[in-house]
């Protein structure tokens, strides 16, 4: 899955931006841009040790002046060689499970994460400053959530890199799909990737219906961004709009619970695991741009989108926007193929394509989603451990005749359970089917009427957590009319299941809110 190889001067020459002319570059042509995003004057070093800037005329000549003589007739510069051969050889990320645990690239991380610990609390490279940034700026239940992390990883990843001494440093990631309990190297007490607050143990495990290939698989089937990185919202914090994907909503949310402890709250970065654990979301990121060739956003709320909250080596600010996250696993890092394979891992890009990669990931999507709702059912319900809530969407049945063909077209059916809101550090998980009247805590994520999954991340000491959870339910709709569970007409109704996590803890009265449900539509309309 994660073997993201855009490493020749292809992809260099491709970085630049609109509005610069080429110049040379030895046998290859590149941009001013392309040296501008290696080498971000904030970090005072060339290459691998450059931050991915924003896309502005002033960060081009800031970073041009960076690296070296800027001829402005031409636009060359000098050095760019080495740019390209820092592209070419920059930081690989690896599945931490693969890795030997006295090898470089673990004994780097433990290296780095005491150094940060080490740091004084003035410096905002503390480890627990670093965390803090996480508390005070994540975005979570909306499209904001994606880039963010990969930006929050990129700075810790550059940090490590200062701090050690080693350039060459790749964050590993933690596969879940396929390596499903807490790789051992996070068990190790006298290492500094051991976190004491954590409620799972070294032999839980996560199950198929969280983190499993059909959900990974289902995951990467989506074409839209928002169905597959969380929904439009106006801003990462307090904006209008928003809504969980099945990406955010069942392996992230799930995941955090799993490991419990800090990790099931805003200050989860305290544990080492979060930084392995959100690797791999960004891993899946990459492979589902990169390999998958799905286009993100082109809405500007989003590209233009820019976060300042990040310290990078040496303890200065840099700034990134949502549109330059995009392009970090084809300039600044790039994930490993796993030893153990993948039944996701798709045909790794021509390099050929390098060109054309960078191209259609600055373009963005030439369409976006457009929801419309059809029905929606305003009566708030309690579900508490083992209860269920059954809700009725109906529409004439002619129309919803139309909705549950079972003939393939370009619309998506969506089920939004809104203003949902879960018990504060409690194991309880919503498992939802549909037209199942027998549908109970025992019925099995295996049954044909099972829908999905809803996993809860809330840190309600800190903020109202109430939450949209979106369920693309197109397919399991087309399958139940198929099967006769059915009927032409018939009226839409999911069944809510409040079950408990396994290997969790629920207290007796520990309840899930849910503010409303709705039946959308979803269809693809061209942006200019």
């Amino acid at each position: 899955m994660c073997a993201m190889r855009a490493g020749d001067g292809r992809s260099a020459r491709a970085v630049p931006r609109a509005g610069f002319r080429r110049g040379p570059c030895g046998s290859s042509s590149i941009r001013v841009g392309a040296c501008a995003l290696l080498s971000d004057q904030s970090f005072g070093k060339k290459g691998r040790q450059g931050m991915t800037t924003g896309i502005t005329r002033r960060g081009v000549l800031q970073g041009a002046a960076a690296v070296g003589a800027l001829s402005v007739g031409g636009m060359s510069i000098a050095g760019c060689e080495q740019i390209v051969e820092n592209i070419r050889n920059r930081p690989v990320r690896e599945d931490i499970t693969t890795l030997n645990p006295t090898g470089s690239t673990i004994q780097t991380l433990e290296q780095g994460i005491s150094a940060m610990r080490a740091l004084p609390s003035s410096d905002r490279r503390n480890w627990t400053n670093f965390a803090r940034i996480h508390l005070d700026f994540c975005p979570h239940g909306n499209w904001f959530f994606l880039p963010w992390h990969r930006a929050y990883l990129f700075s810790l990843e550059r940090i490590i890199q200062e701090l050690t001494g080693n350039p060459d440093f790749g964050l590993p990631y933690w596969n879940w799909q396929k390596d499903r309990s807490i790789p051992s190297v996070y068990w190790t007490t006298s290492s500094p990737l051991y976190h004491a607050n954590r409620a799972a143990t070294a032999s839980d495990a996560l199950p198929d219906s969280a983190t499993g290939p059909a959900v990974i698989s289902s995951v990467l089937s989506q074409t839209d961004f928002e169905l597959f990185g969380s929904f439009r919202s106006s801003a990462p914090r307090g904006g209008t709009g928003g809504g969980q994907a099945q990406l955010e909503r069942t392996p992230h949310n799930y995941v955090h619970g799993f490991v419990g402890g800090d990790m099931a709250t805003y200050m989860s970065p305290l544990d080492p695991i979060f930084f392995a654990h959100h690797n791999f979301i960004d891993c899946i990121w990459a492979h589902w741009n990169i390999d998958r060739q799905n286009n993100n956003t082109s809405d500007s709320v989003w590209t233009q989108y820019s976060y300042t909250e990040f310290p990078g080596p040496g303890g200065g600010s840099w700034s990134t926007t949502s549109a330059a996250t995009t392009l970090m696993p084809l300039l600044s890092y790039r994930f490993a193929e796993s030893t153990k394979g993948s039944d996701t891992a798709a045909r790794q890009v021509a390099e050929a394509d390098r060109s054309a990669t960078r191209e259609r990931l600055e373009r963005g999507s030439r369409t976006r989603l457009s929801t419309q709702p059809l029905t929606r059912i305003q009566a708030p319900a309690t579900l508490r451990l083992n209860q269920v809530r059954t809700f009725n969407l109906a529409l004439p049945a002619q129309r919803m005749n139309q909705l549950t063909a079972v003939e393939p077209d370009d619309q998506q059916l969506l089920l939004s359970l809104e203003e949902t809101e879960g018990p504060n550090g409690e194991d309880i998980i919503l498992h939802v089917f549909l037209n199942n009247p027998d549908a109970g805590p025992d019925t099995p994520t295996t049954d044909p009427t099972y829908a999905g999954l809803i996993a809860f991340f809330e840190d309600q000491a800190e903020m109202d957590m109430a939450q949209d959870y979106i369920l693309d339910i197109t397919q399991t709709v087309r399958d139940l009319r198929q099967r006769g569970i059915i009927e032409p007409g018939e009226p839409i109704r999911p069944n809510v299941v409040a079950v408990r996590r396994p290997t969790g803890k629920v207290d007796a009265q520990a309840t899930v809110r849910i503010g409303r449900a709705q039946l959308s539509i979803g269809r693809p309309t061209q942006v200019q």
